[in-house]
């Protein structure tokens, strides 16, 4: 059995970011989640989600996160949460985009 997936878009406000819904608040109100890819050499700058956790687990390539203090390296495998109100940013930093899972609990608003 096939399970429909939506298509990517780009993002609203990031350039070199694209993102699909995977989970959505039509099918929970406890979270949503995304799945997301970042080509190389492009950065969700920082920003706030200031009522939502959120949950990153990373499939493929390299990065970093930035976790309101400082910038943590990412990779394959790896897993992240930034607590609702925290300054965040995401960038890829290998040759091929960093593809990962992102999960907003409570969606955003």
């Amino acid at each position: 059995m096939s399970i429909p997936r939506a298509p990517f878009a780009r993002h609203t406000r990031f350039e070199g970011v694209f993102l699909r819904p995977v989970v959505t608040a039509a099918e929970t109100t406890r979270l949503t989640t995304s799945e997301a890819f970042i080509v190389p050499d492009h950065i969700i700058e920082q920003h706030v989600h200031p009522t939502s956790d959120e949950h990153f687990f990373f499939i493929d390539g390299t990065g970093e996160v930035f976790d309101g203090t400082d910038w943590q390296p990412v990779a394959s495998g790896d897993a992240i949460t930034i607590k609702a109100g925290t300054t965040h940013a995401v960038r890829c930093t290998s040759g091929v985009p960093l593809h990962y899972l992102s999960t907003y609990s409570p969606p955003l608003a």
